[in-house]
C-alpha cells in the first residue's frame, strides 16, 4: 500500500511541478495538463513501478512522513470545504437588509440536512449489523450529534448564519464518517480474509 501511495505521490507531484502557475488556456503547460493522456499514462506507470525498486527502509520512512502529510491534507481539505461553504452562503443566502428571497439557499439547506440524516440512517443499516459493533455505533452517533450541534449553533441568535452552511458541513461530516467506516470495514475484511483464525 505504501509503495502504491508513494507512486501516486510521485505522479501527482510531477503533475503539480509541471503545471504550477499555468494561466493561459492555449499554453503548452495547459495542453499538458488537459491532454497528452498517453504520455501521462506512461508517467503514471513509471511512477507506480518506481517505488517497488526502492529499499524498504525508504518506504518505511515515507510511511511515517505520509502520516503527517495525510493530516496536512485533511486540514487543507477542511479549509477548502469551508471556503466553498462560505462562497455558497454568500451566493445563495440573503444578507440582512437585502430584498433577496433566498429560496434556493433554503432548498439546498433542506436537501443537505435530509441527505445528512438519511446518510446516518444508511450508515446504521450498512455498518451496524448487531449491537456488538461499538466502534461503528459510537462513530455514527457522534456524527449525528455533531450534525445536530452544528444545526443548533447556526440557528442561535448570536451566530445567525442560517442553515445552509451547517447543512453542507453536516453532509460533508457524514461523508467523512462513511469514508472512515468503509475503510475500517475493508481493513477488517482483509485481515479476516488473510488471517481467518483471528
Amino acid at each position: 500500500v505504501l509503495r502504491v501511495s508513494l507512486g501516486c505521490f510521485i505522479f501527482f507531484w510531477v503533475m503539480f511541478a509541471t503545471t504550477f502557475g499555468t494561466r493561459k488556456l492555449q499554453g503548452v503547460r495547459n495542453s499538458w495538463h488537459s491532454g497528452c493522456w498517453t504520455l501521462k499514462f506512461l508517467v503514471y506507470a513509471v511512477s507506480i513501478v518506481t517505488p517497488f525498486i526502492i529499499p524498504n527502509i525508504f518506504i518505511q520512512l515515507y510511511g511515517e512522513i505520509a502520516r503527517m502529510g495525510a493530516g496536512i491534507f485533511l486540514i487543507l481539505q477542511l479549509i477548502s470545504m469551508l471556503h466553498l461553504i462560505s462562497w455558497c452562503n454568500k451566493r445563495w443566502m440573503p444578507y440582512a437588509g437585502s430584498n433577496q428571497c433566498g429560496l434556493f439557499g433554503l432548498f439546498l439547506s433542506t436537501v443537505s440536512f435530509i441527505a445528512s440524516f438519511a446518510g446516518i440512517l444508511v450508515l446504521y443499516i450498512l455498518y451496524v449489523p448487531n449491537s456488538s459493533c461499538m466502534f461503528n455505533i459510537f462513530t455514527i452517533i457522534w456524527t449525528a450529534v455533531l450534525v445536530k450541534i452544528m444545526m443548533a449553533v447556526s440557528l442561535h441568535s448570536k451566530v445567525n448564519e442560517g442553515l445552509l452552511s451547517s447543512g453542507i458541513m453536516g453532509s460533508y461530516i457524514v461523508f467523512l464518517c462513511w469514508s472512515a467506516l468503509h475503510r475500517y470495514y475493508l481493513i477488517l475484511r482483509f485481515i479476516f480474509l488473510v488471517c481467518p483464525s483471528t
